[in-house]
């Protein structure tokens, strides 16, 4: 029930194999008809970035779930409001943890859902300077480490923007695009940080105009509160959970976070009782599946490798060091399972962006820290591939002992779902055994569109600007911005007349338009969201995850996805999600 890594393909021990892809299947009515999981199932469930609310996750999964179920045939379908008392940490007594079960029926099977909710940990923990310093940081690493970025891509034949498609005539070395690496890093290092800054400057300079100052001073107060401190919670959540530095002020809150998720594993895992001798029975569910969206995914992905050193620890209460389920002193034989990895069985992830973390947010190491570099990789072990190039020098070669670094979880299936709209997720290409799924939601506005729209507002901006310029003297306004006082503001404005006032405010609105406009229409074609309602997605789930008979293993090779094309084609009559998907 172990796995071994795949052997670093930079030193030719053994030919590297990319992950499978598919595209995503259609749903037809009667795809699910007289089918129900066959064993008592629960799902895990991690939100990722934004501002979550409690419940938030198990209301959008459950219903989307269920939703797919009904209108692909299998319809009486009952939902109960559960509570799990589960043990308060660091505090006597318990909290209450609601969960919704699905059932069909009294004797039949139940698939509880639980969400893991942990956006509060990170709320306004993060200010705008915090952020800035951790992008500063970041984008250091990314130009100090290019060369290493840029091999460690081209070895794993890395699929995002950064890197052209592999072509049979074209040279390996000549995959990787530097200037659209250096473009974004220089993007986030420089150029949303001075465009945020330029507005909340030019707002203060605007808020110094009598009167009308005010208003500009209302607007300012607005964007600080409102859409600066969202895009610093939302930023800030990635880059707290992303501080692998243990001085850090955020590194307790990334620990507290990850040790929830790991609690909430736990719970599902581990037998009801506190002491054996166990028995089979004393386990809550026959199989359990994790799943995460956005920066959830990166989440529940650590959670496992957390689990996989618990375990060999002899942490998890009902296993052995093994991963095999024990009752104390003898292995048991569950319900088609004898193995962790049997119960723990799956993980879907969806907006997933691990495969960013990892080009950008990995632990780097100098070329002479081998032995640091070989520990790294030994303690991330969960289906990640070496992302650090294996020591061949057998002289400098650190060994793994397997009996605690041996991965246990490898050989689960998990198939990761993605969208080229959505520009946080992508094709896992730094991990092995995953299945790779592009959901091709198809966006309002094409992408042709959309340059024309943003073609047009750049034209209308400019002819605005040139505009001001020539009706006004530039040079007078701005020395007032700067140093104006209020009584040479006064008499500046006196000199306006009510044509001068209306065209000013005409130009004000053609300006704030032409910015306004192409965020929206980009904002039509970001589809980070679009996962929570696909139903074609969550009949990928319930095929590939809930109705195997058997525990869900990765295969080499996957033709799990081609059951869903075509249970699709045969259908009469085709279900389609709330949004399009491109054919």
């Amino acid at each position: 029930m172990t796995s071994t890594p795949e052997s670093d393909p930079k030193h030719g021990t053994r030919r590297f194999e990319a992950n499978p892809h598919e595209v995503l299947g259609g749903l037809d009515q009667n795809r699910f008809a007289g089918q129900w999981p066959s064993q008592d199932t629960a799902i895990l469930v991690v939100h990722g970035i934004g501002n979550q609310q409690p419940f938030d996750t198990l209301d959008q999964f459950a219903r989307t779930l269920v939703e797919t179920f009904r209108t692909a045939g299998r319809d009486a379908i009952t939902m109960t409001h559960f509570t799990a008392a589960k043990p308060s940490p660091g505090a006597c007594g318990f909290w209450y943890d609601s969960f919704i079960r699905l059932t069909i029926g009294p004797e039949q099977p139940h698939l509880d859902i639980y969400e893991y909710y942990w956006a509060c940990q990170t709320q306004d923990k993060a200010s705008l300077g915090d952020i800035q310093n951790w992008v500063t940081n970041v984008t250091g690493g990314a130009r100090r480490f290019y060369h290493e970025n840029a091999e460690l891509g081209l070895q794993y034949g890395d699929s995002s923007p950064f890197f052209a498609k592999q072509s049979p005539t074209a040279p390996a070395r000549g995959n990787f695009k530097p200037f659209r690496y250096w473009f974004f890093v220089t993007t986030v290092a420089h150029v949303i940080p001075a465009t945020l800054g330029a507005l909340t400057g030019l707002l203060r300079l605007l808020a110094r105009i009598p009167i009308a100052g005010l208003g500009f001073d209302s607007l300012l107060h607005w964007v600080e509160r409102r859409e600066v401190s969202a895009l610093a919670n939302v930023i800030g959540d990635i880059a707290i959970y992303n501080t692998a530095d243990a001085k850090s002020k955020f590194y307790a809150v990334r620990k507290s976070i990850l040790d929830g998720a790991v609690d909430a594993l736990r719970y599902l895992l581990e037998p009801a009782g506190e002491a054996g001798p166990f028995r089979p029975e004393d386990w809550r569910y026959d199989r359990v599946i994790l799943a995460g969206h956005s920066l959830g995914s990166q989440i529940a992905f650590d959670a496992i490798n957390r689990l996989n050193h618990l375990i060999h620890q002899g942490g998890l209460r009902g296993c052995d060091r093994a991963g095999y389920f024990t009752d104390g002193t003898t292995r048991l034989k569950m319900q088609g399972a004898d193995h962790i990895s049997e119960m723990l069985c799956g993980l879907a992830t969806f907006g997933s962006p691990l495969d960013k973390m990892a080009f950008f947010f990995r632990e780097e190491t100098a070329k002479e820290q081998y032995l640091r570099a070989q520990l790294i990789e030994h303690f991330h072990g969960f289906k990640q591939r070496f992302w650090s190039g294996q020591e061949t020098d057998n002289a400098r070669r650190l060994a793994a002992a397997p009996e605690l670094f041996s991965r246990l979880f490898d050989d689960i299936r998990w198939r990761n779902y993605y969208d080229r709209g959505d520009l946080v997720s992508g094709s896992l290409d730094y991990y092995q055994k995953v299945v790779n799924v592009t959901c091709r939601f198809q966006p309002t506005l094409a992408l042709g569109e959309f340059y024309v729209v943003l073609g047009l507002c750049l034209v209308i901006a400019a002819l605005v600007i040139v505009w001001m310029g020539l009706i006004w003297s530039p040079g007078p306004w701005l020395l007032l911005l700067l140093k104006g006082t209020g009584s040479e503001w006064m008499a500046k404005l006196r000199e306006l007349s009510a044509l001068d006032v209306w065209l000013l405010l005409l130009c004000v609105l053609l300006l704030v338009g032409s910015a306004a406009v192409p965020l929206a229409a980009f904002a039509t074609r970001f589809t980070h969201s679009n996962y929570w309602n696909c139903r074609r997605m969550f009949a990928d789930i319930v095929d590939q995850f809930l109705l195997p008979p058997e525990p869900p293993r990765h295969t080499p090779r996957s033709t799990a996805g081609l059951a869903g094309h075509t249970a699709a084609a045969a259908g009469p009559a085709r279900i389609e999600c709330a949004h399009h998907h491109g054919s």
